[in-house]
């Protein structure tokens, strides 16, 4: 008889549902489960008083409860499953509350998509296991007081390399018109307009490289780039906007210059590409950079001469971003979907 599992996500990081779905794809022809992924988002408002009490460990007062939705109640005693796989660890405590209650009586794997816990302060302790992306995070666990059996190190399932399509790199350096014998930097901006004054200084700089700018979907931010490229008869850039085949540029690059967010340092990780940080703008994203930095993981750039000088670095000094590089290999080199795939079936045979 096959054995449920439920697969769960929240909306208040794109990452969990990225990492839900990689998830659900893999166990997806399994022959021994049946698997549902759920948005559990409509169970709390992440930003109201559910979050508050969770943190001050006054969890499941009757005032989180009247935040919970009772249609989620109704599908988990209908469903009933045998696990839950959360991205979220407000997720486990909500299952935490209901095996409790005897509602369910469920196994919970706990996937924290998180790439530091250095700004990490909530109490966990209601998971069989905690999937972590590297062994610093796992260490940071053990310093709470998790036991070391219930910490498994297994990278963050984001996305399968071999399961992307990506195109050969000539296709890509072909598409976009790009000279092959130049080292390739890519600068993701998210939309941000404070990295307008880096992308100036690095452009004006003119190295022997070739820039691709990802605006997003910040269309004045793009205009401003273009415009800047347009009239100093710049000839190394491109400047582009929202753009869906992110991982064949990622794939053609040698380094990424981002500001510190979780989803795109699991890309870099995964990709094996060393990366220039700027400043961080949330207090997860500050935490990412001190994390990357202190181990030696990526360069860090607090201004935009700044900038320059880390991209000189890594232009005269190759042995410290194939350093990086290594490093990353190391670090994160796992098949992730797998090591939880092997783990739901050691824990449900239990």
């Amino acid at each position: 008889m096959k054995k449920n599992i439920i697969i769960g996500y929240t909306n208040s990081k794109s990452e969990e549902k990225r990492v839900a779905f990689e998830l659900f794809n893999y166990y997806s022809n399994s022959k021994d489960f049946y698997v549902e992924v759920i948005d559990f988002s409509s169970c709390f408002d992440v930003n109201t008083n559910f979050k508050k009490l969770m943190l001050k460990k006054k969890i499941f007062s009757k005032t989180s409860l009247k935040l919970s939705d009772s249609n989620i109640k109704n599908y988990l005693r209908d469903f009933n499953p045998d696990l839950v796989i959360s991205t979220n660890y407000y997720i486990d405590y909500l299952i935490s509350y209901y095996n409790n209650i005897n509602l369910i009586k469920t196994k919970v794997i706990s996937i924290l998509c998180e790439i530091s816990l250095d700004h990490f302060n909530a109490n966990l302790s209601n998971a069989d296991y905690y999937i972590v992306n590297n062994k610093v995070m796992k260490n940071k666990l053990l310093k709470k007081n998790i036991s070391n059996r219930k910490i498994i190190v297994a990278g963050t399932p984001t996305f399968s390399l071999d399961n992307l399509n990506i195109e050969e790199k000539g296709l890509t350096l072909k598409k976009y018109s790009l000279e092959t014998d130049k080292p390739i930097y890519l600068m993701i901006a998210n939309g941000h307009d404070y990295i307008y004054e880096y992308f100036k200084a690095l452009v004006k700089k003119n190295f022997e490289i070739n820039i691709i700018f990802i605006s997003g979907k910040n269309k004045s931010l793009m205009t401003k780039c273009e415009e800047y490229v347009f009239e100093n008869n710049i000839k190394n850039v491109l400047v582009l906007g929202y753009i869906k085949e992110i991982y064949n540029l990622f794939n053609i690059s040698d380094v990424i210059i981002t500001k510190p967010g979780t989803s795109t340092l699991i890309e870099c990780m995964n990709f094996k590409k060393p990366s220039i940080l700027l400043p961080g703008i949330s207090i997860e994203e500050r935490k990412n950079l001190k994390f990357m930095v202190k181990n030696h993981l990526s360069f860090k750039a607090t201004t935009p001469l700044d900038l320059v000088k880390k991209v000189r670095i890594s232009l005269n000094y190759k042995f410290i971003t194939n350093s990086i590089q290594n490093r990353l290999k190391k670090l994160n080199n796992y098949d992730s979907c797998k090591i939880i795939y092997d783990l739901t079936k050691k824990l449900l045979k239990k």
